[in-house]
């Protein structure tokens, strides 16, 4: 195989997607995800998991995204999270087989 027709095959190969997480924290909880699915949304990007605890005593939301996505989507996403929420973290979500048993 020639070194051009190998070129030619990397560039066809898909992007690699990966599960990533979202760390959101906010003061106005139903605010920030009316405004988190409006942005999940006009990407047609699928949330996998969507999960809020309480910080503070009830002050504070925090809230998991876990998402499947590109890399370069994903720095796209975080970049227009950052300038309307507050985004505290984005972490690749690599899950545990189930099949760990002996």
């Amino acid at each position: 195989m020639s070194t051009k027709s190998q070129n030619n095959d990397l560039l066809k190969t898909p992007d690699e997607t990966n599960q990533y997480i979202f760390v959101v924290e906010s003061e106005d909880s139903l605010h920030i995800s009316i405004r988190l699915y409006n942005i999940f949304s006009r990407r047609r990007i699928p949330v996998l998991d969507f999960q809020t605890s309480r910080l503070n005593g009830g002050e504070r939301q925090r809230m998991l995204i876990i998402i499947e996505e590109t890399k370069e989507n994903v720095l796209k996403l975080q970049s227009q999270l950052l300038r309307q929420v507050e985004v505290i973290t984005v972490n690749l979500f690599e899950p545990v087989s189930e099949k760990t048993g002996f």
